[in-house]
Order: structure tokens, then sequence, then C-alpha cells
């Protein structure tokens, strides 16, 4: 029975996530940011991801973060033509596996 629940509720679910998906990154876009440009900075994880990736990656995720903050404050979005971008590259994927491995190895000893 639960089972069958769990399927019914993917089911009618998983177009609402779809949908989500697509209001989130048009938003991003919106104001030019990155899905890891939100990740909260005080993780630990993220902390130490960020502290190892090169020095123009984090200036051009801070210039993102204060001109997302600019816009939002002046209430305007960026112009069309620079809002053609994937919203999901990654900058922080391997960095942020591999704080994530190290802190669990820490908590394991």
């Amino acid at each position: 029975m639960a089972t069958r629940m769990l399927a019914v509720l993917t089911k009618v679910l998983s177009p609402l996530r779809a949908l989500n998906n697509h209001i989130v990154n048009k938003d991003l876009r919106k104001l030019g940011l990155l899905k890891e440009d939100l990740y909260n900075d005080s993780v630990p994880e993220i902390e130490t991801a960020l502290s190892r990736i090169s020095e123009a990656e984090r200036q051009a995720r801070n210039m993102r973060l204060l001109r997302a903050a600019d816009l939002q404050s002046k209430h305007q979005y960026l112009p069309k033509e620079l809002q053609n971008y994937d919203v999901d590259r990654s900058y922080l994927g391997e960095q942020l596996k591999l704080a994530q491995r190290e802190i669990e190895d820490r908590a394991r000893f």
C-alpha cells in the first residue's frame, strides 16, 4: 500500500518539480546567478571548497552576487541577450565533494 502511494505521489509531484526547476532557473538567469552561487558560505564544506577554487572564479562569484543584489535593489533584470547561459554550470563540484569527504573522514577518526 505504501509503495503504491509513493508511486502515485511521485507521478503527481514529478511535473511540479520540473516546473519549479524551470522557474528557479529563469529567475537565476534574470539576475545572472549560478545555482552554486546560492550556497551558504558559512557551511564548513562550502567554506573549504570556496577557499580551494581559483582567485578568478572566486572574484567572478562575488561579482555575480553583487550584481544580483544591485539588480534586485533597483527592481531590474539583466538584458535578455545576457540571460542565455547554463545556471547548472559547476565551479565548486569537485572541490565540494573533496571537502565533504575530508570532513567525513575527520569525523570518523
